[in-house]
């Protein structure tokens, strides 16, 4: 597995004020939150990516409900792009943090929506953080794209964004993510054992053929595992959505979403756990 290596930007010239940096400063106050709200808002870019996702679809899944493909797609990239700045392969999702600084920001919007220079990626970061700290969560990204109401969303959200903290989340959306927890970790001891081995067997001599072995039997190993998490899962999400209690649509999408992306790693087609 081998992580995408988006071309570095080049050296940031010093930061100097514009007439765009005036009319980005007029646009921020505009949504600028009070005390409360920014409190609600730093916490809830604190979550993991997927939380941060989920936070979003379900706040506005009015106008969401046919760009949640579009939201996935963005989230694959804001982690690859997480990792890669550390060093890391798209396998290692666990080492995930929670927002893209200004670099990571830049290659971001240069991967996933079009080149800019150095400033012209600046501004955008400038219109993106409400949290006024220099970064861009996975939510502060999502309302500036999607051109989303920052207090709107506060409005519509759970009083805690935590949701170890929600107590509107049904005992059965706790099962289907914990079943699906369970899969993306045994999806990722996998992908993390081969990715070493296929270091390992880049070298010569005798570890590196017993790499080479080790690494086909892997590959062709039965994932008993694997399969019996998957089943657990796919019955917890399908518990999730009949329970006759109204669940939040957007949470609702997410986990079958990541339902159909584990059975592509089961098929041999995917590479990636995702929290």
């Amino acid at each position: 597995l081998t992580a995408c290596q988006p071309a570095r930007p080049p050296a940031r010239p010093p930061a100097t004020r514009t007439d765009d940096d005036t009319a980005v400063g007029k646009k921020m106050a505009a949504k600028k939150l009070d005390k409360q709200q920014l409190e609600w808002f730093n916490k809830a870019n604190k979550q993991q990516y997927s939380v941060q996702a989920r936070l979003v679809l379900n706040a506005f899944w009015d106008q969401l409900e046919g760009k949640a493909e579009e939201v996935w797609k963005f989230f694959m990239k804001y982690q690859e792009i997480d990792l890669f700045l550390k060093g890391l392969s798209p396998v290692n999702t666990d080492s995930c943090g929670v927002e893209l600084d200004e670099h990571g920001f830049h290659v971001f919007l240069e991967k996933a929506i079009k080149p800019l220079t150095v400033l012209e990626a600046r501004a955008k970061l400038k219109e993106a953080d409400v949290s006024f700290d220099g970064k861009v969560s996975f939510i502060e990204f999502l309302l500036w794209q999607l051109q989303l109401d920052a207090i709107e969303f506060i409005k519509r959200a759970p009083d805690d964004p935590d949701p170890e903290m929600d107590t509107n989340m049904t005992p059965e959306m706790r099962a289907a993510n914990a079943a699906l927890a369970a899969v993306q970790r045994e999806i990722r001891a996998i992908e993390q054992k081969k990715e070493k081995l296929q270091k390992e067997a880049e070298g010569t001599g005798i570890k590196a053929m017993r790499a080479k072995n080790e690494l086909a039997q892997l590959e062709s190993a039965d994932k008993t595992e694997l399969n019996r998490a998957l089943i657990t899962a796919e019955a917890a999400v399908r518990k999730a959505g009949g329970s006759g209690v109204e669940t939040p649509p957007g949470s609702l999408w997410w986990v079958n979403r990541e339902l159909e992306e584990a059975k592509k790693y089961q098929k041999g087609g995917g590479k990636g756990a995702k929290k």
